[in-house]
């Protein structure tokens, strides 16, 4: 099957944290390396990434819902839930359940093709968040039965194995490096049933590195730039590096920009509010708070 319109929802994760484009201008992730995947089959393809870094699944859905169902997508991926999970004051796990559940229902109604993640065992990663563990575990679940009750894909991440191996993260050990966002692009295809990569899901050569790891400092260090208005991108394999605002741009406001053949740009905005950040998956996509806006167009 192909796709005419596809649109990446999430937090850092989606935005591409910790997978910097070459030129050190961009980050690129996962929905990039799908989005042009799909381009391959569709020339025409049309993506927008909304994603956000720090954002909670209730203010996804609230921020990006909308501007997502305004762009009528044929397939939508989400990618979030770790920062509902993070807070270590006021957290009810009815509440994340709800969300969850909302979150993917509202979804098969912005688009006829849908595509949800479970989250990895950071806990197991991290020992300053071993706590989140049961939090994961429940949240999985949730995710897992609201996927089979609306007919989403599901990317179950948490049985992956490279989760143990620490070249798949970044230096926080919270967002994904470039290995990392390969192998959930991998995931993700495969879960379409589009052909991909093999590498991408293929171990790394040699022994993983697995040495224990510190605890994560307040606030991940990684600048942001905000995304701009929300629009339509089209993307192709053989579009020339992105360019734009690099990840440390940031500015007062958002900014728009009008897009024009073969370019990708970010718009720079407001320095995220404190706690908009919290060290932890969403530090990695269970992450933090980038906001990342990509437009991309074929040649």
């Amino acid at each position: 099957m192909t796709y005419q319109r596809f649109v990446a929802l999430g937090d850092s994760l989606t935005e591409g944290l910790d997978d910097l484009h070459p030129d050190n201008s961009i980050y690129r992730g996962w929905a990039d390396l799908v989005a042009e995947r799909l381009a391959a089959d569709a020339p025409a393809l049309r993506y927008a990434n909304l994603g956000v870094r720090g954002r909670r699944l209730d203010q996804i859905v609230v921020e990006q819902f909308p501007a997502a169902a305004d762009l009528e997508p044929d397939l939508v991926a989400l990618f979030g839930g770790a920062n509902d999970l993070m807070t270590t004051r006021g957290y009810r796990a009815d509440v994340v359940a709800k969300r969850v559940r909302g979150a993917v229902r509202l979804l098969t109604d912005i688009a006829p093709e849908v595509v949800v993640f479970t989250l990895s065992d950071v806990s197991n990663r991290i020992p300053a968040v071993r706590w989140m563990g049961s939090r994961i575990q429940a949240f999985n679940d949730i995710m897992r039965e609201a996927a089979d009750r609306h007919g989403a894909h599901l990317v179950d991440l948490w049985p992956d194995e490279s989760v143990h191996d620490l070249r798949y993260f970044g230096r926080d050990r919270l967002h994904l490096s470039e290995h990392g966002h390969r192998r959930v692009a991998g995931h993700t295809l495969d879960a379409l049933g589009v052909p991909y990569e093999r590498s991408w899901l293929e171990p790394l050569p040699g022994d993983p590195a697995t040495r224990a790891c510190s605890p994560t400092p307040a606030g991940c260090g990684v600048r942001c730039c905000r995304p701009r208005a929300p629009g339509w991108s089209t993307t192709s394999p053989d579009a020339p590096p992105a360019t734009g605002s690099p990840p440390s741009a940031r500015s007062s406001r958002p900014s728009s920009a009008t897009c024009s053949p073969a370019t990708a740009t970010r718009a720079p905005a407001p320095e995220p509010a404190p706690g908009d950040h919290p060290p932890g998956p969403d530090a990695h996509g269970p992450h933090g708070n980038g906001d990342t806006h990509r437009i991309r167009h074929p040649t």
